[in-house]
């Protein structure tokens, strides 16, 4: 097959064979809602890691180049609070959309001071994240 690439003009090496998609990584407990975002926003052109704890999304985000989390903030394992301080220490230019039931997280220190972050209440408009998600990916803080 080499040769046959080398042959044709084809040069491919595995760094571009690998996708260019932008890595968003959705933390929730809730399967329902990791289920939905991640069907909308693959078909959008995304590519999905999705994680059930704070610890696990922790995990992800030290040690693989991500472009954008959406979380909740009532995550097992490590609080998205603690989540935010971490990503604030090592990736403070992560995009972040808190995607959240409980509205009095708003106003959370950890989460005001946070640079380059939405607060949208579930449920919200899928249409409303993705431009939400396209405006954090394009914002100069990047």
């Amino acid at each position: 097959m080499k040769n046959f690439e080398k042959n044709a003009g084809l040069n491919f090496s595995n760094s571009e064979m690998k996708s260019n998609k932008q890595v968003i990584v959705i933390a929730d407990a809730d399967l329902s809602t990791r289920i939905f975002l991640k069907l909308k926003l693959e078909e959008a052109g995304y590519e999905i890691k999705e994680t059930k704890t704070g610890a696990e999304a922790w995990d992800i985000i030290s040690s693989k180049n991500i472009s954008l989390l959406i979380m909740e903030m009532k995550l097992p394992e490590l609080h998205g609070s603690d989540l935010l301080k971490n990503i604030k220490k090592k990736s403070p230019k992560l995009p972040v959309i808190i995607y959240t039931e409980h509205e009095e997280f708003s106003a959370d220190m950890t989460v005001v001071t946070f640079p380059n972050h939405e607060y949208m209440m579930k449920p919200t408009p899928i249409e409303k994240i993705l431009r939400t998600i396209k405006l954090l990916l394009e914002s100069p803080i990047n």
